[in-house]
């Protein structure tokens, strides 16, 4: 998964929306994560952990991840570093 800026996932959202109506032959798992005001603190190896790892044969490893309270723009950049390593 590839993390990306808001503009950038709302427009692709979009495209994706569009040209997936005429056909589903494909799922796109999204994901909605209230990560309880985040900071950018060190947290990354527990959001690696909650958004790959796989339990029970489960594992959210979503195409699209919906992020909630996260603090500030530095503290964004750092989430989405830790998603995209």
């Amino acid at each position: 998964m590839r993390v990306l800026s808001l503009p950038v996932v709302a427009g692709v959202s979009a495209a994706s929306l569009f040209l997936a109506a005429g056909s589903a032959h494909a799922q796109i798992r999204v994901a909605n994560w209230n990560i309880s005001f985040y900071d950018g603190t060190d947290r990354g190896p527990a959001i690696q952990t909650a958004v790959y790892a796989s339990f029970e044969g489960r594992s959210m490893s979503p195409d699209v991840l919906l992020v909630q309270e996260v603090d500030t723009e530095a503290a964004m950049n750092t989430l989405r570093n830790v998603l995209n390593t």
